[in-house]
Order: C-alpha cells, then sequence, then structure tokens
C-alpha cells in the first residue's frame, strides 16, 4: 500500500501524549520488556541500516511505534523488501495492548508521512498480509491505497515471487540473493499480499501470502 497526503483527524496527539523518533538509547533500553518486541538481533539489524522509529509516548513510557526504513527490509528469514527510494517503507507498527483503540497507529503513521513528506519523499510505502484485517482497516481508515499484491512461495529453502504490475511504479518487490521468479500461472498460490505505500499503496502497505511446502 501507499500512503502521500496526512489525514487531518490523524495529525495531532491524543491529550496528554507526545510524538517522536526514539533515538538509540532509548530503544536499547526497551529491548529486554517483551511487550515492544524488540529483541537485540532486530536493533542491531534495523539501527545497523539506519532505520528510525517514530512513537507516540505518554510521559516516558511509549504507547505506540513503527519503524521507517530507506534500503531493504527483511520480512521474513532471508526474503526482503525492495521499494523505490523517493518513498520511505513503514514496517512493524505495533501499539501496546493497554492503548489498543486509540487510532494510534494512524497518528504516528500520519505524522511520520508529514515529517518525511516536509524533507522531500514522495509517500510511505508499505506490506500487510492479506489476512491481517485490524491492520487492513486502520491502513485504509487513514487513506493508505493498495497499489498491487505480491505472493510468495518458499520452496526447498528458496523463496519464488510473483508480484502484479501495480507494484513496478513503486519499484516494490520481495527478493533475495540470487532473486527467483516464476510466471504467475506456475504458482498454485491462494494467499495475497497487499502492496501499498504510506501515500495510500501501505507507506504504507502491501499485502503478501507466504505459503510453505507441507510435510
Amino acid at each position: 500500500m501507499y500512503l502521500t497526503t496526512p489525514a487531518p483527524d490523524f495529525g495531532v496527539a491524543p491529550p496528554g501524549m507526545t510524538a517522536d523518533f526514539l533515538d538509540h538509547d532509548t530503544l536499547r533500553r526497551m529491548s529486554p520488556d517483551a511487550k515492544y518486541e524488540l529483541p537485540v538481533d532486530f536493533l542491531d539489524d534495523a539501527l545497523g541500516k539506519g532505520d528510525e522509529c517514530y512513537a507516540i509516548l505518554q510521559g516516558d513510557d511509549v504507547t505506540a511505534d513503527g519503524w521507517y526504513a530507506h534500503t531493504p527490509t527483511r520480512i521474513d528469514g532471508d526474503l526482503c523488501v525492495h521499494f523505490n527510494d523517493a518513498y520511505v517503507y513503514m514496517y512493524k507498527g505495533l501499539t501496546v495492548n493497554a492503548h489498543r483503540g486509540r487510532r494510534l497507529h494512524a497518528i504516528g503513521k500520519t505524522r511520520a508521512l508529514a515529517f518525511y513528506r516536509a524533507r522531500g519523499y514522495k509517500g510511505l510505502v508499505s506490506y500487510v498480509d492479506g489476512d491481517n484485517l485490524s491492520s487492513l482497516k486502520s491502513n485504509y481508515r487513514m487513506g493508505c491505497v493498495d497499489f498491487g499484491r505480491i505472493w510468495v512461495v518458499r520452496i526447498f529453502g528458496r523463496y519464488l515471487t510473483v508480484r502484479t504490475p501495480g507494484c513496478a511504479a513503486f519499484g516494490f518487490r520481495g527478493g533475495e540473493p540470487p532473486e527467483w521468479r516464476v510466471a504467475a500461472p506456475a504458482l498454485g498460490l491462494a494467499n495475497r499480499i497487499h502492496c501499498s505505500p504510506s501515500a495510500r499503496a501501505s507507506v504504507s502497505r502491501a499485502r503478501v501470502g507466504r505459503l510453505r511446502p507441507a510435510g
């Protein structure tokens, strides 16, 4: 999916809350707390390649956050998402359970979009699994638009990917070294992923379905 225009309804943090990017020391302090889902190996990888985390806070407590990348980003094993560098890739959105239902994901993503737009980026792109209905609903509510779909299957440790034509305009694809590609009719795939940048496409997201061999 992609998103290019900030929605006015989600541009302001709720009363008593603030929003900003988190520095590395803060993220490292959050890592031992399981509710934030920030294991050390993830932080090493994300921070090492320059990814940024935008969060909504209540006092010193993080209530929701999302990650923003400028380079290809791992989504599963050796499978990475590639995208046009005119966009920022948003991923790993999280809202702490005690604060769900307050649309903090939409607010954080909308504010991050405004930040990146002011720095010359076209918008946000993302991928969302086709069966993640709550995430899809949140993204559509803030104005995200599907730009395509990607099908992914893993066979003997290798990923095969197929994308619809709409993904090409955003440079959106799944890949690994070496990248394997096959024609869509050759794959009996049922699950799908919606592609979108966080400007309505998600930046935000693509919907991708993952199939694994039985046995």
